[in-house]
């Protein structure tokens, strides 16, 4: 079983959520509100255990994209006052962890995991 949560607060206008999860016991948990406008977040999973908490606050036009495959990696993604960012995130294999954060306008993340127990941090 897989857990999937989302939460699109009134103020989150023109915006949309995705999560696609396959495999077993993945969890991802999707925030936006407080004034998010014409925002995205995309969120797939595919394996077993691997967890994404990903959230825009206060963010115009911006993307998350956030892509897991295979075991227990850890992706968290937050957009925080911020037009026009984008924040992709991907994970190929077993016990990666990953954390960005965006908080300027404007700003571009890349991040991606190849094998096992990789650990990242993008702070903008």
């Amino acid at each position: 079983m897989n857990f999937a949560q989302a939460v699109h607060e009134d103020f989150a206008l023109d915006s949309t959520g995705l999560i696609d999860q396959f495999g077993s016991e993945n969890s991802a948990e999707l925030f936006q509100g407080d004034l998010t406008e014409s925002s995205v977040i995309s969120v797939v999973q595919d394996g077993t255990l691997n967890e994404a908490l990903v959230g825009q606050s206060f963010a115009v036009s911006s993307n998350i994209t956030t892509f897991q495959s295979g075991d227990m990696n850890y992706a968290e993604v937050s957009q925080l006052g911020l037009s026009t960012g984008s924040a992709t995130t991907t994970q190929l294999g077993s016990s990666n962890i990953h954390v960005t954060v965006q908080m300027n306008d404007n700003q571009v993340a890349v991040a991606t995991q190849i094998g096992s127990s990789n650990q990242g941090d993008i702070i903008q």
